[in-house]
């Protein structure tokens, strides 16, 4: 690669995060705004050895966990797709802390010791009704 010729056998991701999609402070969002737009232009012009062909976004798609993040997020992220020639199979999506919305959250007891929290945090357990697993607005905004 450092002779100039194109890497071989390789796979190129484009990691994001902390994007804070509907954090309402209007500075932040028109930051926000602007800044993705330049990342759009700028991904798109790349070589197409450089392209990435996957998107991890990790942590902090959303501000509050609402509905409207994640519709916010969702229309950025589909032109970006588009820009690309990528479509939702090629998203890895990780919520963070900011993806959890609070209101469902403070519903759940706080386990007092190891064993409670393993038995809440059981996989078997978690289905779409548990506060502790991402609201189904996330779970739209990956489909």
């Amino acid at each position: 690669m450092s002779n100039g010729e194109p890497m071989t056998n390789k796979h190129i991701f484009l990691h994001l995060s902390d994007l804070h999609f509907g954090d309402e402070n209007e500075t932040n969002a028109a930051k926000r705004k602007n800044t993705l737009r330049e990342l759009i232009d700028t991904v798109a012009k790349l070589p197409d050895e450089w392209k990435p062909q996957s998107i991890v976004i990790s942590g902090d798609i959303g501000y509050r966990g609402k509905a409207d993040d994640y519709r916010i997020a969702k229309a950025w992220l589909n032109a970006l797709l588009k820009k690309l020639d990528l479509s939702n199979e090629d998203i890895i999506p990780v919520p963070g802390n900011h993806d959890i919305n609070l209101n469902q959250a403070a519903t759940v007891a706080v386990p007092g010791e190891h064993i409670t929290a393993d038995q809440l945090l059981n996989l078997d357990r978690i289905n779409g009704s548990c506060a502790l697993q991402a609201d189904s607005s996330l779970r739209e905004f990956h489909t």
